[in-house]
């Protein structure tokens, strides 16, 4: 029948369609708007003396809602009858993630996962040419960091905020370990210590630029 394209946002389908026009024909393709994460980790309750994180404290295992119920049952109706269905969001962990989700949520068997960094006809034909699985890997990684936003985050930033004025516990740790690298290789005249810091920071913050952020040793 056709193929159906699901992107994150409108202005998102709105740039795909005209590329996807230069080598589909009319008629065989649409696409669909799933408005970024379709479910997220259940919000829990932790003013109780028991704690609810809406997370499993024995497997760490996340407990899921539906967002926005009325968005998914736009989404299936869109892919009904489709041949294929390709998940077209981000390359980061953030968009394998949200590709992950519209699979075990819309249960589909059909489907290609086909990141996208911009829409212009050669990036959208080459994405479109070599779509495959689902990387797993980072997946799980926007898992566990989404599990220890809930487990730590819910608990340390309201100290945070209380304590130190800064209302975002990741912005907090960034700030420490920046102060830190720069005690390292400026103060201390640690070099190793500072490349390892650099590492822990690519690692915690994988979009900061540390190339540009620090100086060369």
């Amino acid at each position: 029948m056709k193929e159906v394209f699901i992107v994150e946002s409108q202005t998102d389908a709105n740039e795909l369609i005209p590329c996807l026009a230069k080598f589909l024909k009319k008629g065989e393709y649409k696409t669909s708007v799933c408005k970024g994460h379709i479910r997220e980790i259940r919000e829990g309750n932790t003013y109780r003396k028991e704690k609810d994180y809406g997370i499993n404290l024995n497997t760490y295992a996340p407990d899921y809602v539906i967002k926005d119920p009325k968005t998914v049952n736009i989404l299936k109706k869109d892919i009904e009858g489709a041949d294929m269905v390709y998940l077209v969001t981000d390359q980061d962990r953030e968009g394998e993630a949200i590709a992950w989700h519209l699979k075990e949520v819309l249960g589909l068997k059909k489907y290609k996962r086909m990141p996208c960094y911009e829409y212009t006809y050669k990036t959208v034909k080459a994405a479109y040419d070599n779509a495959g699985l689902i990387n797993e890997n980072l997946v799980e990684s926007q898992v566990g960091r989404a599990v220890l936003d809930k487990l730590v985050g819910y608990d340390l930033s309201p100290l945070i905020q209380k304590k130190f004025c800064i209302h975002s516990l990741t912005r907090f740790l960034l700030l420490f370990f920046i102060s830190l690298f720069f005690i390292t290789i400026h103060i201390l005249r640690l070099p190793s210590c500072s490349c390892c810091l650099s590492l822990l920071l690519l690692s915690l913050f994988p979009r900061i630029p540390c190339v540009n952020l620090f100086p060369k040793l």
